[in-house]
């Protein structure tokens, strides 16, 4: 095995699961949960309360976005990660 062989096998693989670390950076930082989170899980609220239909994947997908945005910029400072969140994240979120 050479050597550039083993350092495409480890950027492969990242050693934890980014879609529940990015779900619990969402949760647990208060900026973003104050600002962000809560209204929009509010206001999905509501509108179940008042018997609108609702489209999951339309409403939570500006979270979702805003919610990796805030992931890269304060937790992730590794580059391989910037590069797997778009393709690996925003559908099983």
């Amino acid at each position: 095995m050479k050597l550039n062989e083993v350092q495409e096998k480890q950027q492969d693989e990242i050693p934890f699961d980014v879609a529940e670390d990015l779900a619990i950076f969402m949760r647990n930082d208060p900026m973003f949960y104050r600002k962000t989170f809560f209204p929009a899980m509010a206001d999905v609220s509501d509108r179940m309360e008042k018997g609108d239909s609702i489209d999951p994947a339309i409403m939570l997908k500006p979270i979702v976005d805003q919610g990796v945005k805030g992931y890269c910029k304060n937790i992730s400072k590794i580059n391989v990660l910037k590069m797997f969140l778009p393709k690996k994240i925003k559908k099983p979120v």
